[in-house]
């Protein structure tokens, strides 16, 4: 027994789900490491001044690069899981079991309110 019935094999044409899909592997490498970069740089080439705040300001250039780093793979993954969603949505049509109505065009108006004819 199939859990769905389907209803035809027409199927939408992939649009720009597919083109954002493509570049997402791009983006995440970008986004992952310029912030990496400029943590290391940082690390490389720190500024002149006391050693405490010299680690300081390192410190805070490592966990704002964190941030972004973590900011960008939400973002990414968010936008993964829409593209999902609407290639889900455009494949083909399926139908589950139909719920018969005895009369459709003309319901009981009595029942539908709740109310008695007494």
């Amino acid at each position: 027994m199939q859990l769905f019935r389907k209803i035809d094999d027409h199927r939408e044409p992939p649009g720009m789900e597919r083109v954002v899909l493509r570049k997402l592997p791009t983006y995440l490498a970008g986004g992952t490491v310029v912030p990496a970069l400029v943590a290391a740089f940082s690390r490389i080439s720190p500024p002149e001044g006391a050693p405490l705040a010299i680690a300081k300001q390192i410190g805070i250039i490592d966990y704002l690069a964190l941030g972004a780093v973590f900011t960008v793979w939400t973002a990414a993954l968010t936008v993964a899981i829409g593209c999902l969603v609407i290639i889900v949505m455009k494949g083909p049509t399926y139908a589950a079991d139909s719920y018969y109505m005895e009369d459709p065009d003309h319901p009981d108006r009595n029942q539908r309110h709740g109310s008695s004819a007494d």
